[in-house]
């Protein structure tokens, strides 16, 4: 609980934090039905919606000390993102953030971690550093997706606003099959027509945003 009397959290929330963690029993479901209630020391509720607040705050008093200013470091929830300039650069601070969480006991996921090389000028580089954490080398991509948003290394959108109107349509289909179906009561119908113009206007918006930044080119 040093993390939250760090933020200066309120000392009424940590004790009735320190009640909801303290005595915590659990239990397993299996083919053969459920164990038998087993105590939790370490780790948080799964499902409780405190714990992504909870981790999310200890991360950052873990690792105040070599975070900087957005955009060159953001985190959400147990994602980080690095940006910087040159490979060199990056190395180091991925070397720091490694040396920073393992101190604590936590791992930076390698098989979870990506590097992408923002290139407008489309200049090949000479350099032949590779990005790793440790020894492993991170696999270099061109395009990156998080939370349903596709980034492309040289800067376009094309991919995103393709992927938005895609699943716009499914939407679509799936809400068309209700808006169709004489079983269905008047009034579901109606909450499903409120749902589906909001969901065309989203089309239309991509549809929109893609022809104007073709007419940009």
């Amino acid at each position: 609980m040093e993390s939250y009397q760090e933020e200066r959290v309120s000392i009424a929330y940590i004790r009735a934090i320190k009640d909801i963690y303290e005595g915590a029993l659990t239990s397993v479901r299996t083919y053969d039905g459920a164990t038998k209630d087993f105590s939790i020391t370490v780790g948080l509720h799964q499902g409780l919606t405190l714990s992504h607040y909870h981790f999310t705050l200890v991360l950052d008093v873990l690792t105040k000390h070599i975070q900087e200013l957005a955009p060159r470091c953001m985190l959400f929830a147990d994602n980080v993102v690095l940006l910087g300039e040159w490979r060199e650069e990056l190395n180091g601070r991925l070397k720091n953030w490694r040396q920073a969480l393992e101190a604590y006991g936590f791992h930076l996921s390698k098989s979870k971690t990506e590097y992408m090389e923002f290139n407008f000028s489309k200049r090949k580089t000479k350099s032949t550093l590779k990005v790793k954490v440790g020894d492993y080398i991170i696999p270099q991509i061109t395009r990156f997706t998080y939370l349903g948003s596709i980034v492309q290394n040289d800067g376009e959108i094309e991919a995103d606003v393709n992927h938005r109107i895609q699943v716009g349509w499914l939407k679509w289909k799936r809400v068309s099959s209700v808006l169709c179906d004489k079983k269905v009561p008047l009034k579901l119908k109606e909450s499903s027509i409120r749902q589906s113009s909001y969901q065309r206007c989203c089309i239309v918006y991509n549809v929109g945003q893609l022809r104007a930044n073709k007419r940009i080119k």
